[in-house]
């Protein structure tokens, strides 16, 4: 089965030689948004800029040294086509815009290599606007006007917004603004395990409402559990609450350091997750949906 999968770090750690390209995190016929984590604590955004075109000069280079194997897509039409040929395809993509600076020049350089989407913030506040941790605190004022331009230049130019580290207030700013479906590239539900980086019910009805997705995070803390079983939960709440349209995977794979028991960490990860849940009686339907469907008709609106 086709898989597509919202968020993989691997490039960071591939860039320092903690992993391959296409072990566990790349199946065959697998789509995946390939993140470029800059806006880290203690960079400035120049030095976020510098690596992000390090990243990027990563990913060609590793298409170019393995043209058989890996496709770097601009299109789900390069993606399918990639798929085709037995090529794992990526999607390249932002966690964190610091980098960008309020410049528009920067933000031209990116979309014309291929930026299919973007997160605003990391776990720190910058220019565009609040980071997660500072949910519920009087820090959380939400987007900033450079936070609005970029979000409605974002939409101007078909690359997604995705709403995971961001704070409450500047997720709801950015479901407010975009004028494309909006994601949660890689979170879990608020109210199935109560951790910031989690969805409330309001923010994860307003995703739906938009036409975006919402990608289930392995990430045992958002999870609320230590075994694969902890995406039940999760899985149920989302099926009652947003409905079977506007799920997906994000697994967040080489972003963790643990992951649920059960799994183990090899190139048939996805497949694994969809036996388990085959073997809790979910039906085909559904699956096609959570495994590559959903996320198919976002990028096909932006994309095609």
């Amino acid at each position: 089965m086709f898989v597509i999968d919202t968020h993989c770090d691997s490039i960071d750690r591939g860039m320092h030689g903690e992993c391959a390209y296409a072990p566990y995190n790349m199946s065959a016929e697998h789509l995946q948004f390939m993140a470029c984590y800059t806006d880290r604590p203690g960079l400035t955004p120049e030095e976020s800029w510098q690596l992000l075109c390090a990243m990027r000069a990563e990913l060609k280079a590793q298409t170019e040294k393995y043209p058989g194997l890996l496709a770097l897509c601009r299109t789900v039409s390069e993606a399918k086509a990639a798929v085709a040929a037995g090529k794992k395809a990526m999607f390249f993509a932002m966690e964190g815009a610091q980098a960008l600076d309020g410049k528009a020049e920067r933000l031209d350089e990116v979309c014309a290599d291929g930026l299919r989407c973007v997160s605003l913030t990391w776990n720190q506040n910058n220019l565009y606007g609040c980071a997660n941790p500072f949910s519920g605190t009087a820090q959380d004022t939400g987007l900033t006007a450079a936070g609005i331009e970029l979000v409605r230049e974002c939409g101007r130019r078909g690359v997604l917004v995705d709403v995971s580290h961001a704070s409450d207030a500047t997720t709801m700013d950015i479901l407010r603004t975009s004028t494309l479906p909006v994601l949660a590239t890689h979170s879990d539900f608020r109210e199935v395990a109560a951790h910031n980086r989690n969805l409330t019910r309001e923010q994860a009805l307003a995703i739906r409402d938009s036409g975006g997705v919402i990608g289930f995070n392995l990430c045992l803390p958002f999870l609320g559990g230590e075994h694969i079983e902890s995406l039940l939960p999760h899985l149920e709440y989302a099926l009652e609450t947003v409905g079977e349209d506007a799920i997906c995977f994000g697994c967040d794979i080489d972003g963790i350091d643990t992951y649920p028991a059960g799994l183990s960490l090899d190139s048939s990860l996805h497949e694994q997750m969809l036996e388990f849940l085959r073997g809790r009686g979910y039906g085909e339907e559904l699956l096609y949906k959570l495994v590559c469907g959903n996320v198919l008709r976002v990028l096909e609106t932006v994309c095609p």
